[in-house]
């Protein structure tokens, strides 16, 4: 588990939760997405209002959420505001805007997962390896179908998004897998 503070979305994290279940992740986002998406509106009208219980009970709330997802970047920041709400620390302004910066960030990667695209995990972007990755996935799990093993649902979707396979693609390839048609499998990852 890799709870590196500068990682926005821990995906292999967040299918672990819900066991490899991506649909049921899907919605789970899409959920805080809507519960949280004026989030730093509330917790700035707090600070404005000097509601130091609501804005802590907030931030509490998000920072456990956010480290049940995976989203820890989000936890960290959580953490922050919610320690500065504890302390009623009169200097808000830099923490709600780092937590404003890193929630916006938060829900770009989760739709860039939900659409099937690969999610950066930091905010900085990544070298210029994702080719050699994506081509390592594809060929694991290339690998794997023609040799007929069993693939689970958290390996199979950690290595379509690996290799970078749309979101349509994905749900042919897990249908042809599911029925155990490998070669149509085979076929689709290679067209």
């Amino acid at each position: 588990m890799n709870q590196d503070k500068n990682t926005l979305f821990d995906t292999e994290f967040g299918l672990n939760q819900l066991s490899g279940n991506r649909e049921l992740l899907i919605k789970m986002l899409d959920r805080f997405s809507s519960d949280y998406a004026s989030v730093s509106q509330e917790l700035s009208d707090a600070i404005q209002q000097q509601d130091m219980a609501t804005g802590k009970a907030k931030a509490h709330t998000i920072k456990g959420v956010a480290g049940n997802l995976g989203l820890w970047k989000l936890h960290h920041a959580s953490k922050d505001l919610e320690e500065m709400f504890k302390a009623s620390d009169a200097n808000f302004d830099a923490c709600l805007a780092e937590f404003s910066t890193v929630m916006t960030d938060t829900f770009a990667a989760l739709e860039r997962f939900k659409s099937g695209d690969p999610v950066d995990t930091d905010e900085a972007p990544a070298a210029d390896s994702g080719s050699a990755t994506d081509n390592d996935a594809k060929a694991e799990l290339q690998s794997l179908l023609e040799n007929f093993e069993f693939i689970d649902a958290e390996k199979l979707a950690r290595l379509m998004a690996d290799a970078g396979i749309d979101t349509a693609k994905q749900a042919e390839l897990t249908q042809a897998i599911s029925d155990l048609d490998y070669p149509t499998a085979i076929e689709l990852l290679n067209n």
